[in-house]
Parts: structure tokens; C-alpha cells; sequence
């Protein structure tokens, strides 16, 4: 969908007088609930163009940070969700090595509305020199989290002892100021504050656990949300919404 100045312009002026009155009633928590439910579908995928090993996607409403509902993206990197009432909604995303991204909606009716969302992947630190592990297997007490050792290919690796079935860790001194999922895991799981643990089985009380640079997702591609057939209210509101959060 292309937009000139003049239109973009149009949009601003009617978006902005029309998510005034909406704001308010939401600000005010009236809302107004619906015989039909409103569905919202699409896709999300990595910085690659992929679905990531696990990705999620949580409706909120603008003045309030608890969840409404969540829904785990499938394999293929479709979800589906529905909301029972119209107003201003907000839609996050996220996905294993890739940042959380958010979208504004606002909805007047009933109605099915389709996007798909890429996320822009996690930036790193030059050097993972420091690399460490933190997890269950220490309580996640960052004080006490494992060190890794750099192999001659270039991963680190680190063994880690525990009574645990399994261990869930992320790693410390990857990412510039926050833990990052490992590279090493047999599946991914949401820790409730934006990003995931890597899970790993633990067999005879021992673990090895790799971190493979080379597996991590690099791209200089932004996050980036595309709708499909959907009125150009809904879309200019959307794109305002984004330019405030940047």
C-alpha cells in the first residue's frame, strides 16, 4: 500500500480526531462488547523470513500491562486471536532472538483484520568472551552463573550438574545489557518477561551445554508489520502509533 504526503496527511487528521475519542473511552475502561467476535490472523516471522522456534503473541489493552489473552504461534508462524470488544487494542509480539515488537489497533466493528509482522532480531556484543550461563539449575542467581570455555571452532561450551529431569538457562554477556536464549536447546519456552528460556534434558544428572555464535540470528533488517486489505484508518493509526514508540 503506497501513500503520498497529502494522503498520509489525511490520515493523520482523521486518525488522530477519531483515536482522541477512543483513548478516552478507553482511558475511562468503557468498552463496548460485541455479539460478533473481532478476529485478528496473519503471520510473524524472524528477521530471516522464517518462523522462529517459538514465538507469541499477547493483546493488551493501551492503559493496562495485563494480558487478555495469549495465543503461541504455530510452526508455520500463524496465529489467530479474537477480541470481544472494540475500542483501542495492543497487540505484542515475540519471538526467540528477536526483539519485542508492538501494534496499535483500533477497532470500530466487527470484523476480521490480517497482518503479518517481522521482528527485528537482538543485537550483540562484539566479543562473548564472558559468556555465561544462568538458569534453573542455580536458582537464576546471576552471582553464581556458570562460566564458559571457547573451543578451538569457536563455540563455548559449559557442563553443569544438576538433580533437575531438565534445565532451562538463557546466557549472560551476549547481549548488551539483558540475558539471551541459548543457541543449545530442544525446545524454547516464554519466561513472562519478553524473552525465552532454552530448555535442555538432563541425562545422568550431567548436561553439556554449546553456545554456537554462528546460530545466532544477525540481520540489519527492522521490524516491519504489513496488513492486508484492511481500511487505511486502521493502518495510518497503526503506522502513528509506531512513529510514537520509536
Amino acid at each position: 500500500m503506497i501513500f503520498n504526503v497529502n494522503s498520509i496527511r489525511v490520515i493523520r487528521e482523521e486518525v488522530l480526531s477519531r483515536a482522541v475519542s477512543l483513548l478516552l473511552i478507553t482511558l475511562l475502561s468503557v468498552a463496548s462488547a460485541t455479539a460478533q467476535p473481532i478476529i485478528v490472523q496473519g503471520k510473524v516471522i524472524g528477521s530471516d523470513g522464517r518462523p522462529m522456534p517459538a514465538a507469541n503473541v499477547f493483546l493488551t489493552a493501551p492503559n493496562d500491562t495485563s494480558t487478555v489473552e495469549t495465543r503461541e504461534v504455530a510452526a508455520d508462524g500463524s496465529f489467530r486471536i479474537t477480541i470481544r470488544s472494540t475500542g483501542i487494542w495492543v497487540l505484542r509480539f515475540t519471538g526467540v532472538f528477536h526483539e519485542e515488537h508492538r501494534v496499535a489497533l483500533y477497532i470500530d466493528r466487527p470484523r476480521i483484520i490480517e497482518l503479518n509482522v517481522q521482528l527485528k532480531p537482538y543485537e550483540y556484543l562484539p566479543d562473548f568472551s564472558n559468556a555465561k550461563i544462568n538458569g534453573s539449575f542455580n536458582l537464576w542467581y546471576m552471582l553464581r552463573a556458570t562460566p564458559m570455555t571457547k573451543r578451538p571452532d569457536g563455540t563455548f561450551t559449559a557442563e553443569i550438574e544438576t538433580k533437575e529431569k531438565s534445565v532451562a538457562y538463557q546466557l549472560l554477556n551476549v547481549r548488551e545489557g539483558s540475558p539471551v536464549e541459548g543457541t543449545d536447546a530442544d525446545r524454547y519456552v516464554y519466561n513472562g518477561s519478553g524473552s525465552y528460556n532454552s530448555v535442555l534434558h538432563v541425562k545422568d544428572g550431567r548436561v553439556t551445554i554449546t553456545f554456537d555464535p554462528q546460530k545466532l540470528v544477525r540481520s540489519d533488517a527492522p521490524e516491519k508489520t504489513t496488513f492486508v486489505n484492511v481500511d487505511t484508518v486502521t493502518v495510518g493509526f497503526a503506522r502513528i502509533f509506531d512513529e510514537l514508540e520509536n
